[in-house]
């Protein structure tokens, strides 16, 4: 799909209310985009740290009480350590206690407080870039 046509499709939503779901459904629907096709599949998208990672702590992703207690239980109180410990579902599995579905949920969590803490006029561009990390490439 081209540039202009993925554009097109992200200006059909409403950006200010991405949910997951939708998130996935938009991905999904736009031809080369890969997610957990294989069996080991995964959702990339970028994660951006800044200093005030440090002062959050995990409890603004809004996590489960069991996904909330595998981090805190791994010392991850803040968003920081959380960040530069964890680069996907499978260095959260290997966490006790913290199985497919908390993993899972602890991943959209992340990606959802990192795409609503952007600016408005840099959602599209954050969107786009997802896009790119998910295209499956052909030389695979």
């Amino acid at each position: 799909m081209t540039e202009a046509g993925i554009s097109k499709k992200i200006k059909g939503i409403n950006t200010n209310q991405i949910t997951y779901a939708k998130m996935r459904e938009l991905l999904s629907s736009i031809e080369g985009v890969s997610l957990n096709d294989a069996k080991n599949g995964s959702f990339k998208f970028p994660v951006y740290v800044s200093d005030k990672c440090k002062d959050i702590g995990i409890d603004v992703l809004e996590l489960s009480v069991r996904s909330s207690h595998c981090l805190l239980r791994m010392g991850y109180n803040n968003l920081e350590k959380l960040y530069a410990n964890v680069n996907g579902l499978e260095d959260l599995k290997k966490i006790r206690n913290c199985g497919t579905n908390s993993a899972r949920e602890i991943m959209e969590k992340i990606f959802l407080y990192q795409y609503n803490s952007l600016k408005p006029e840099k959602r599209e561009g954050y969107l786009k870039r997802v896009i790119k990390l998910n295209t499956k490439d052909d030389k695979n």
